[in-house]
């Protein structure tokens, strides 16, 4: 298969009032943003998601991901037609920051059933995402549409080396 893997480091998409898609659909694995380090999406207020899932899948050096002001976006991650899994890991060992703001309609990072690891997470911002479900307090229903499993990101954020 053919890979095409970009430089692309930054990302910054603002004031896009049309804008529904990034990608239109999914590039399954062939395009992918190895050294992509940080994304700031704002005041996009058709934007219905962020990433295709196989691009989610490789993104290992992203350090910041900030979204706000975006009315319409309903998850980050959508599914698109390449994946089967039942459930989809996304690792994001390299993850700071994340600040998710004006978001009314945002249900979730990912619609599936999916696992989020972000082992390095320490600054995360969340205000006015009310349909937003951020901890799922159990494992049994990998159905819900939580963004994190509390005890991985709480013990960053609430350890003493990350004060502010």
């Amino acid at each position: 298969a053919w890979n095409m893997i970009t430089s692309l480091q930054n990302v910054h998409v603002k004031a896009l009032p049309k804008l529904e898609h990034v990608w239109n659909e999914d590039p399954g694995g062939i395009l992918r943003f190895t050294y992509l380090k940080k994304i700031w999406v704002q005041e996009c207020l058709k934007l219905k998601h962020i990433f295709p899932v196989s691009i989610a899948m490789n993104l290992k050096n992203l350090e910041y991901l900030e979204v706000w002001n975006c009315a319409q976006l309903k998850e980050i991650v959508f599914r698109g037609e390449t994946i089967k899994e039942s459930s989809v890991l996304f690792e994001f060992p390299k993850l700071t920051t994340a600040r998710f703001s004006k978001l009314p309609n945002l249900e979730s990072f990912f619609g599936g059933a999916h696992e989020l690891r972000c082992s390095t997470l320490y600054n995360l911002s969340v205000e006015h995402c009310h349909k937003l479900w951020l901890f799922r307090t159990e494992i049994a229903n990998p159905e819900e549409k939580s963004v994190f499993l509390p005890e991985e990101v709480l013990i960053n954020l609430l350890s003493p080396m990350h004060s502010f």
